[in-house]
């Protein structure tokens, strides 16, 4: 699992992990499929997809 950490400066910080299987995003209900990269919140153990209405939001960190 590669972890791309965005300034971390708390354990509950997000984190911009692979995902390890298939979910759904918590913002848009997207799916996402084992292997995409998504923003991971540990306090509440949800995720974002990497795109948005088409927008990479990985980008715009």
């Amino acid at each position: 699992m590669k972890i791309k950490i965005l300034d971390m400066k708390y354990k509950s910080d997000p984190k911009i992990i692979t995902a390890k299987f298939t979910s759904e995003c918590c913002q848009c209900g997207q799916s996402i499929q084992k292997g995409n990269t998504i923003i991971y919140f540990p306090n509440d153990k949800t995720s974002i997809a990497e795109t948005l209405a088409g927008i990479r939001i990985i980008d715009l960190l």
